[in-house]
């Protein structure tokens, strides 16, 4: 809901892991092992994304 206020694009996929995590927090039963590589997947996506961006930019430009 954060990031559509903000106007910030989502995916279907962070929609649905917010989802799952959110009924987990509610029923207390969240999984916190299987979040993490979750979680560091959407940090590195974006840096990885501008950097073969970038490559690619240099090698066509």
């Amino acid at each position: 809901m954060l990031a559509s206020v903000l106007g910030l694009p989502v995916s279907s996929t962070h929609i649905l892991i917010g989802a799952v995590l959110g009924i987990g927090l509610a029923n207390k039963a969240t999984n916190w092992r299987l979040m993490k590589p979750i979680g560091m997947a959407w940090v590195v996506t974006l840096p990885a994304a501008a950097a073969v961006s970038a490559v690619t930019l240099l090698v066509l430009g």
